[in-house]
């Protein structure tokens, strides 16, 4: 059996990020656990990875952007649900809500 390195070494990286996620939750750090997952190493892998192999980059950072504005209006409808609901319940409207759009625009072509 043959061991692609790079699929061991993408998997190492992803695995680095959410054990500074999990470190970070548990000292209750919440600037640090906000930055990660916003922090655009995943795009410039993405588009690194897709410079490389051909794919098409246009489609890629529009779907990014389109991606990024549906994150950003389903975090400030998170916002707003934790308002009047406890933490579970507005994550998982949130939840259910944030896939609904991401399964309509998908479906309805606006993701390529």
């Amino acid at each position: 059996m043959v061991i692609d390195f790079m699929y061991v070494l993408y998997f190492l990286l992803g695995g680095t990020l959410v054990t500074l996620i999990y470190h970070f939750s548990k000292e209750k750090n919440t600037i640090a656990c906000s930055i990660l997952p916003a922090f655009p190493t995943f795009f410039a892998l993405g588009y690194i990875l897709l410079y490389y192999f051909g794919g098409n980059i246009k489609n890629y950072v529009s779907n990014s952007v389109k991606t990024f504005g549906i994150d950003v209006i389903c975090m400030m409808i998170l916002l707003g649900l934790l308002s009047y609901f406890n933490a579970l319940i507005a994550f998982t409207l949130f939840f259910i809500i944030y896939f609904f759009i991401i399964y309509q625009s998908v479906i309805h072509r606006v993701l390529l």
